[in-house]
C-alpha cells in the first residue's frame, strides 16, 4: 500500500499546513505539487536506489538497496522480491513463472455445461456425469437449482434472458478455495458456509458499454423497487445475458470466471476482496 512507504525526510503538505508531514514515495517527482514549496517535486533532494530502470526512490539513503526482479512483459519495470510469487499479477509473467518455480495448482475458473434431462446445465463440484461415486463418498447429493439470474430485475422487451441452470451439492461447502464461476455460483447461491455473494452492483449502460461493443443491447428493466433503469446485455446465441460482475469503483465489467481468480482485474482489487 501507497502509505506503507513514506519518506524520512518531511515537508509541510498542502493537505495539513500546520506540521512537517513525510510523504509517500510515489508522491515525489510526479508533477504534482503536495508540499507548500515544491519541495516534492525537487528529484535531487530525495535519496534514490538502483540505476537504469530500476532507479527508484527510497525512504532513506542509509539502507542497503535490495534487489529487484526486471518485469519484461509488463508496463511496470520492476517489483520487490517480497511481492513475488503472492498470486497477484503485477508483473506480466509473475504467475506463469511462479508456477513452474513454485508448482502453483491449476486453478480453474470456468465451469462447464453438460446436458441434464436435455438441458444444458452447469454442473458444480461433484455434481458430474460419473461422480457419483465422490458423491456417495462425500456422503451428500446433488439437487437442481432454479435457473440462477442476478439481480432478478424484470426486462422489457427482452423474453429470452440466457439463465444459467445449476446441479450442485445439496450440503453447503467450505469455499475457501473455489474460484471464478465456481465460487460466484455456489456462494450466491447460499450453499457456501463461510463466504458471501460478491455480487452487488447491477450491470448498466453506463458501466458495461465498453466491455463487447460490438454485441450489446441496451433496454429498460426495473429494480425490485419498481424504478426503471437502462440495463446492459449481450446477445449470445440467439438469446441474452447479463452475467456480469460490475467493478464499484473503476465501473468496468467482467465475466463471473474472472471474479476471485487471485487476478486484479477491475484494478483496485474490488473482484478479489471477497
Amino acid at each position: 500500500p501507497m502509505c506503507h512507504q513514506l519518506t524520512k525526510n518531511q515537508c509541510v503538505r498542502k493537505g495539513n499546513p500546520h506540521m512537517e508531514m513525510p510523504l509517500p514515495l510515489p508522491w515525489i517527482g510526479d508533477e504534482v505539487e503536495d508540499c507548500f514549496n515544491g519541495k516534492d517535486e525537487d528529484v535531487s533532494l530525495w535519496p534514490t536506489c538502483g540505476k537504469g530502470i530500476t532507479k527508484r526512490f527510497v525512504s532513506d539513503d542509509s539502507k542497503k538497496c535490495r534487489d529487484v526482479f526486471l518485469c519484461r512483459m509488463s508496463s511496470v519495470n520492476f517489483v520487490d522480491y517480497v511481492s513475488l510469487c503472492d498470486r497477484v499479477e503485477s508483473c506480466g509473467s509473475e504467475n506463469s513463472v511462479c508456477k513452474v518455480s513454485r508448482s502453483f495448482p491449476e486453478i480453474f475458473t470456468s465451469v462447464h455445461s453438460y446436458n441434464v434431462h436435455h438441458r444444458a446445465t452447469k454442473n458444480l463440484l461433484y455434481c458430474l456425469p460419473g461422480m457419483k461415486g465422490l458423491e456417495l463418498l462425500k456422503e451428500d447429493s446433488c439437487h437442481s437449482q432454479p435457473p440462477f439470474q442476478y439481480p432478478r430485475h424484470r426486462t422489457i422487451g427482452i423474453s429470452n434472458l440466457k439463465r444459467s441452470l445449476l446441479r450442485l451439492p445439496l450440503n453447503k461447502q467450505d469455499c475457501t478455495n473455489m474460484y471464478g464461476e465456481t465460487y460466484v455460483f455456489m456462494s450466491c447461491t447460499d450453499s457456501c458456509i463461510n463466504t458471501k455473494c460478491p455480487l452487488s452492483q447491477t450491470p448498466e449502460i453506463s458501466s458495461c458499454q465498453d466491455k463487447f461493443p460490438q454485441s450489446f443491447v441496451g433496454t429498460y428493466a426495473r429494480d425490485s423497487t419498481g424504478d426503471p433503469y437502462l440495463a446492459y446485455l449481450i446477445r449470445s446465441h440467439k438469446s441474452y445475458r447479463n452475467d456480469f460482475f460490475v467493478c464499484e469503483k473503476s465501473r468496468k465489467c467482467i465475466p463471473y470466471s474472472k471474479v476471485c481468480d487471485l487476478v486484479d482485474d477491475c484494478g483496485d482489487f474490488a473482484d478479489e476482496i471477497q
